[in-house]
């Protein structure tokens, strides 16, 4: 006696969404700027946008990753855009430019290019010098995560079809 079939079988576990890599590299950004730690902040940025957005497994040594993200910093401008009763500007532009690429490190192939990143986020500093405060480190934290998501997203994207 032979039974019939249902239809119905397991799923191939194999057949689920396959990763892209293994492995992503992200070292430190360059920084062509004079503004110390910019890179830092970026790059730190790049790292937990990425951990929390891919199932890679994310490593800063780019002796880690099948693949390398690298990425410089070409700039970094702030400008007043408007000012104050007295004249004094109390209101910049924060303006950040980069580069990013990742590289395939088994063939040294550029597999992903973005060449001209920018971003921008406006500042208020109070001119009076008894109450100062300056708004610029929380504006670059706000363009980190911006450039952090627009190049993981972009990245993922682009990933899934390359071979």
């Amino acid at each position: 006696w032979t039974s019939a079939g249902c239809g119905y079988r397991l799923a191939d576990r194999s057949r689920t969404q396959p990763k892209v890599t293994t492995a992503l590299a992200i070292p430190v950004l360059k920084n062509t700027t004079t503004t110390p730690r910019i890179e830092q902040i970026l790059t730190r940025a790049l790292i937990e946008r990425f951990s929390e957005n891919s199932s890679m497994d994310i490593s800063s040594d780019d002796k880690q990753g099948d693949l390398v993200l690298e990425g410089v910093v070409t700039s970094l401008n702030s400008s007043p855009i408007l000012f104050g009763q007295e004249g004094f500007a109390n209101t910049f532009l924060l303006s950040i430019q980069a580069s990013v690429k990742i590289i395939r490190k088994s063939d040294g192939k550029v597999i992903i290019d973005m060449p001209n990143f920018l971003f921008r986020d406006q500042y208020q500093i109070n001119p009076d010098v008894r109450h100062f405060f300056s708004e610029q480190n929380p504006a670059m934290a706000r363009i980190a995560r911006d450039f952090a998501s627009t190049v993981v997203a972009l990245c993922l994207e682009n990933l899934q079809t390359i071979d």
